[in-house]
């Protein structure tokens, strides 16, 4: 789990700091203080070696993805300036630091292009050598493990090579993470981790969290139809895919889903109130405690919404893990951005009050 993070001089931030995180850790703050950034910063840090990792970075705000340094790397540097190194420090299990910067002078070798058919090695190598690539340090101390890589954008892609401390180039496992937000959601399909779910025989736990936002649900199956697997929904004796409940229900069983499937991981949830009715907040929240718990997975979102945060401190205390949950706020001060750290029962009592928390 991600015990704590600071930024240095990444996208908005010149400089912030969260201690102390908790497995279920919400954030808010007005809009451009930087929420979702902290995501994308802890995703980053997770992901950093997946040739992937900034083409989902860009899904996650709809973004092209472009092969250009300019386009696709620069905005991760503060104020877009590629001259100071952005660093990304994690406790982990072990201190873990990131660091990104431009790499003027990167001369790759043919062994960096592995796998590749030789006219897309030479389109690779070409551009490296004709413009910047993104070159990346990390380290663990406690380990005594570092790896250093470059990633390279081209018509055909993004590559990466990396090399590491590690005899024959193995490298220290990072945890699990995923990123959900609602444009993720729309695109995402559950079908997989609910096979696997019913494999287990764990089938009614899903349903009966799905009963609690709709009771009109009595079973969900999977059907092939015309060579596509989806999942449908028993509502009142009639067959009606998932899709078609509502936003809420979709979102609902990705982040249920996920979380049930994937134990020891952690999951970035923004905007976690889109698509729910505020009364179905304080459900969400001790339904999300209870999975992180058995799964032993972390839970880092954001939210806008007072109810949201009212109702997860309320779900919380009715899961009985108070104790692993903290708020942080997010604000941008003359000095920079800050984030205030507030316990649960700091948040209950300001709750209580009716003090403007968000």
């Amino acid at each position: 789990m991600v015990q704590s993070v600071s930024f240095r001089n990444f996208r908005g931030f010149q400089h912030l700091e969260l201690p102390d995180l908790a497995p279920i850790t919400l954030l808010s703050g007005k809009n451009n203080t930087g929420k979702s950034t902290v995501l994308e910063g802890i995703f980053l840090l997770a992901d950093h070696s997946d040739s992937m990792c900034f083409e989902k970075i860009c899904n996650f705000r709809s973004l092209p993805v472009i092969p250009d340094f300019d386009i696709l790397w620069k905005p991760l540097f503060h104020q877009m300036n590629a001259d100071e190194p952005v660093q990304i420090f994690a406790r982990l299990e072990h201190d873990t630091e990131l660091i990104y910067y431009r790499e003027d002078s990167y001369s790759p070798q043919l062994q960096d292009f592995k796998g590749m058919t030789p006219d897309v090695m030479n389109r690779f190598m070409s551009s490296a050598q004709s413009g910047y690539t993104l070159g990346f340090r990390l380290t663990q101390k406690e380990l005594s493990y570092t790896e250093t890589g470059h990633f390279v954008a081209a018509p055909d892609g993004i590559a990466v090579n990396i090399n590491t401390s590690i005899p024959n180039n193995q490298k220290v496992a990072m945890p699990f993470t995923q990123m959900i937000n609602s444009k993720i959601a729309a695109f995402y399909s559950p079908v997989e981790l609910f096979g696997k779910l019913e494999l287990k025989g764990r089938k009614s736990e899903i349903l009966g969290i799905l009963k609690k936002m709709d009771p009109a649900i009595s079973d969900i199956t999977a059907i092939t139809t015309n060579g596509q697997t989806q999942l449908y929904g028993n509502m009142g004796g009639k067959l009606l895919p998932i899709r078609l409940t509502g936003d809420g229900m979709n979102r609902l069983l990705i982040i249920m889903l996920s979380i049930m499937e994937n134990p020891n991981s952690i999951f970035l949830v923004d905007e976690i109130e889109n698509g729910f009715h505020y009364s179905m907040f304080p459900m969400i929240w001790e339904c999300i405690a209870h999975a992180a718990q058995k799964s032993n997975c972390q839970v880092i979102a954001t939210t806008h919404s007072y109810e949201c945060v009212a109702a997860a401190v309320e779900g919380i205390e009715k899961a009985d893990m108070k104790d692993d949950f903290c708020f942080f706020r997010l604000a941008r001060e003359k000095n920079g951005p800050r984030a205030y750290r507030f316990s649960s029962d700091v948040i209950r009592t300001a709750l209580d009050s009716e003090m403007e928390v968000r």
